[in-house]
């Protein structure tokens, strides 16, 4: 039993170490996208030209940001799974399984959007065919909304199932709920301004969830790594 705690323990701060990791990355990340390479949009009729032009220039900083990316994504699965284990062992309800399942689903999907701009900056970058820049331009932004359904779910469920079982502090469950909601609104946003140009209002949207997540990631799996420790800290059970 004991060695069952223990190993339970060691489980959740790994997951927090993720949280963290993953908080890490992605901050680092969604700042070299958003300070380093975001410029003005230009206006709609020069967008493809400008868009090949920006890559050609911006192709080093890109691939660190989307390099950053799937590292904050990849551990972002791993905290999620352990969150999502911890609440069901919290919470003894099945809603956390759905959780985990919700937040790989986005995951992949934000993978798969990370591949795709990993394509278009190298096609964009070697004077591709605008068709094609634009084709994968606009299927990376696409697999990026879509993966905020599922991430509203998975959002939705953690801050429910935590605001009821109080597994962690409120500032846990609050972030979700707002999470969920900022989820859905990007999403809109980037199918509402997809004739918007280069970085529109919808891109932004989708890159500022993305920063709020990683940081609610980050402080989250904070808290998981010092519960984990006191909880070892406290006082030993009796043979």
């Amino acid at each position: 039993m004991t060695d069952q705690v223990t190993t339970g323990r060691s489980d959740l701060r790994a997951a927090g170490i993720a949280g963290v990791i993953s908080g890490i990355a992605g901050l680092m990340g969604v700042g070299i996208a958003a300070f380093w390479s975001i410029p003005p949009p230009p206006p709609p009729p020069d967008l493809m030209p400008f868009i090949i032009e920006w890559h050609v220039e911006n192709r080093g900083s890109l691939m660190i940001a989307l390099a950053l990316g799937a590292v904050s994504v990849s551990f972002f699965i791993w905290f999620a799974i352990g969150l999502s284990a911890m609440l069901r062992k919290s919470d003894r309800d099945s809603q956390p399984s759905v959780a985990m399942g919700a937040a790989v689903s986005s995951a992949t999907l934000v993978l798969i959007g990370l591949v795709s701009r990993t394509v278009l900056n190298f096609s964009g970058a070697m004077g591709g065919e605008e068709f094609v820049v634009r084709a994968l331009y606009d299927l990376a932004g696409f697999f990026t909304a879509f993966a905020a359904f599922p991430g509203a779910v998975f959002f939705f469920i953690v801050g429910r199932t935590v605001m009821r079982s109080r597994a962690l502090p409120s500032f846990v469950p609050i972030g979700a709920l707002v999470l969920a909601v900022l989820s859905l609104g990007s999403a809109a946003a980037a199918m509402g301004t997809t004739k918007g140009g280069f970085m529109a209002a919808g891109g932004m949207a989708q890159l500022g969830v993305m920063g709020l997540t990683v940081l609610w990631a980050f402080g989250t799996g904070l808290r998981m790594m010092s519960g984990a420790r006191r909880e070892t800290t406290g006082p030993k059970e009796r043979p």
